[in-house]
């Protein structure tokens, strides 16, 4: 399980198990909840902390002749003290749901695939490089179902200097015009779209039609 959220005066719960993706409409009610996540005590500083595979765990491995991956060890590193700690050593603290915000009438939960005491963080790194090897989809069913995290697309914004660069004039209207609408019409092997411009008592002063 990775995400699940609940209200708590009508006990109606939602669950979303780690065999499907995180839809933007379970994304949207756990942000709305008072966003609780499982946290474990780090073996040396004793602070409550999530685990987390990026900047979290650390691991050694290696490619075999015949292309598979293998990773011999696996260790989280406190995001306090810096100190690594084992998995055995990680699991071996009481864990505790801490929340990250304040909310009155829904609890939200989120614990990922390395806090799961039927699961080995070497084999989690492992499917990790597979998944990044695999291509962008095994690499979002890994993050969405493994992790419990959303699928973040990365864009390249586009600078305000660029964007009036590329501007191109399309036609002049009279004076008169105060609001402009365009209207299309989806033919079998074209787009016709009729630009009105619309002025004082709804009078049309400029109509014009590209087919």
């Amino acid at each position: 399980m990775t995400i699940f959220h609940s209200r708590l005066r009508g006990r109606r719960r939602s669950v979303t198990s780690g065999v499907i993706c995180l839809s933007q409409r379970q994304l949207i009610s756990y942000e709305d909840s008072i966003m609780e996540q499982w946290c474990l005590p780090c073996p040396h500083c004793n602070e409550l902390q999530a685990l987390r595979l990026k900047d979290g765990i650390v691991y050694e491995h290696y490619v075999s002749e015949s292309g598979e991956i293998v990773v011999t060890e696996a260790e989280h590193r406190c995001v306090y003290c810096g100190v690594l700690g084992t998995e055995k050593e990680w699991k071996h603290g009481e864990g505790a749901w801490i929340a990250r915000k304040e909310h009155t009438s829904r609890r939200g939960f989120h614990i990922n695939q390395l806090s799961s005491p039927w699961s080995d963080w070497r084999e989690v790194a492992k499917a990790f490089f597979v998944a990044k090897r695999e291509g962008i989809d095994k690499l979002k069913f890994f993050i969405n179902t493994v992790l419990g995290e959303p699928w973040e697309t990365k864009q390249k914004g586009v600078k305000e200097k660029t964007l009036a660069a590329r501007r191109e004039p399309y036609f002049e209207v009279p004076a008169e015009v105060k609001v402009i609408t365009a209207a299309i019409d989806k033919k079998d092997d074209r787009f016709e779209i009729e630009v009105k411009g619309w002025g004082a008592g709804a009078m049309v002063f400029y109509n014009r039609t590209w087919k």
